[in-house]
């Protein structure tokens, strides 16, 4: 099991919440906020491909963000779920 889904696997600390900086919660492992210019609908699709990699289903992931519009695919977030995904299919 690789580190991403071992992370969206593991349950989160209450103490863990108290920081509302981006960058503490990045250091703990969770989610950070939806990022500035990502539009909603584009969002839930970045969201969703992740939550298909936790599932273990790289193939579905790719789907996912294969339907994004070229602006918001080279969003620094996009581009990470796209490298974990790429990582996930080498694995297997």
């Amino acid at each position: 099991m690789n580190t991403f889904v071992k992370m969206m696997l593991r349950p989160a600390r209450a103490q863990e919440f108290r920081s509302h900086n981006p960058c503490d919660r990045r250091a703990a492992g969770l989610k950070t906020p939806m990022p500035e210019g990502v539009p909603l609908a584009d969002a839930v699709r970045i969201q969703a491909a992740e939550f298909w990699l936790a599932l273990g289903l790289a193939d579905q992931a790719a789907r996912e963000l294969e339907a994004l519009p070229a602006a918001t695919a080279c969003h620094p977030w996009t581009l990470r779920t796209q490298l974990t995904i790429v990582s996930a299919l080498c694995l297997h």
